[in-house]
């Protein structure tokens, strides 16, 4: 194993968002710095793929002989560790930092914290969920339209290589069902939700410096035909390359991305984001555990705040008190190459989300995009897991 010494004195990595200019620039330790320097220092070093039983004990990580893909001793995730951060606004922007431990100013980023309780790790599913067939002792590697959506003893959501995401072409796949398939397979395991989303969106902005993520990662699978089925693409075409971020080898728009593990973090299909409710209109409430749908009471908290009421490109975020790592859009005019970079959906009503696009959404998609707008299933939405120990 190597092991990545940590600098000494600050170790604070900081990025300023200048959204008048819509400019860049990097503060602290990654003054001056590109891309390539994050990897060699946390949290971003210690952003691994591992094999995680249901009992959440790593199996293996990623270049390790137990490290298999195909779900027979655990299902592939990516386990990033615990980090520090602060927020702030200014007149024309924002600044982030992260640390990978405390600092004066600083706090444990929310997606660690779980009904109060400090974690050193959360674990983001490497592939987009598939389903357990539990009756058949198999996965369906298909999309077989057969899910047992019964709590405690129906399919459970899986994260391998290999299979066709899940979808909801003409089963129930809504998100209250999502959250059974997940949480069928033991406790801990969750949708991805907000507060991870969050964490990942802010790591991927700090290491690029742009809003872009499909022209500084790749544009994932966007580009095919709408087709009328679950056109989505088989998990695992970044198999290879493993912690790193990327594209699979094939033309950009029709092939899968990586960000550190994490497939398809946006493109190919839609996935729910549980622990994000939004009340009619356009109200956001978060919560850290015991998620539930169309919930406006605790857990859930308000973020004081009304998101944008009209679709658009991204142009500023919700920025307060209540909220200072998350990105949802509070202002769209943007475009797919200025500000956010990502398209923005809304409706009136009690909604939830969905995060990243699909496989013919184009230019709209990208680590940031919202479409709160939905409340059911639809053959272009799936699910991902999330294991918090």
């Amino acid at each position: 194993t190597n092991y990545i010494i940590l600098n000494s004195l600050t170790d604070t990595y900081g990025l300023e968002w200048n959204k008048t200019a819509d400019s860049y620039t990097r503060l602290n330790d990654a003054e001056g710095k590109t891309r390539s320097y994050f990897d060699n220092v946390y949290p971003w070093a210690g952003i691994r793929r591992c094999i995680l039983n249901d009992s959440g004990q790593i199996v293996a990580y990623y270049g390790e002989s137990g490290f298999v893909e195909n779900g027979s001793t655990g299902q592939v995730m990516v386990r990033i560790p615990k980090f520090y951060y602060r927020a702030e606004s200014f007149t024309n922007g924002y600044r982030w930092y992260v640390s990978p431990k405390p600092q004066g100013g600083f706090r444990v980023h929310p997606a660690f914290i779980r009904n109060g309780v400090e974690k050193d790790c959360i674990y983001m599913s490497a592939y987009e969920g598939c389903i357990y067939d539990k009756s058949a002792s198999a996965y369906i590697t298909n999309d077989a339209q057969v899910a047992d959506f019964t709590a405690g003893t129906g399919d459970k959501l899986s994260s391998i290589a290999g299979a066709k995401p899940c979808s909801g072409l003409t089963q129930n796949l809504t998100l209250p069902n999502a959250r059974i398939l997940a949480h069928n397979r033991g406790t801990g395991w969750e949708l991805q939700d907000f507060l991870t989303v969050s964490a990942i969106q802010l790591l991927y902005l700090i290491e690029y410096a742009n809003f872009n993520s499909q022209t500084q990662i790749g544009r994932g699978v966007v580009d095919k035909a709408s087709g009328s089925g679950n056109e989505s693409v088989n998990t695992g075409a970044t198999s290879s390359l493993g912690n790193a971020s990327g594209k699979a080898s094939g033309t950009d728009g029709l092939v899968s991305v990586s960000y550190r593990g994490i497939e398809n973090f946006w493109g190919n299909i839609w996935k729910w984001v549980d622990g994000l409710n939004i009340q009619a209109d356009n109200k956001p409430w978060v919560a850290d555990h015991s998620f539930a749908s169309d919930t406006f009471t605790s857990p859930y908290t308000y973020l004081n705040g009304t998101l944008a009421t009209t679709n658009g490109y991204a142009k500023d975020i919700l920025f307060n008190s209540s909220i200072d790592c998350g990105f949802l859009p509070t202002v769209v005019g943007g475009s797919e190459n200025n500000y956010l970079c990502d398209y923005y959906w809304q409706s009136t009503g009690n909604r939830v989300a969905l995060l990243g696009g699909h496989w013919n959404d184009g230019s709209d998609a990208g680590a940031l995009y919202w479409y709160l707008k939905y409340a059911s299933s639809n053959r272009t939405i799936g699910a991902r897991l999330l294991y918090v120990p």
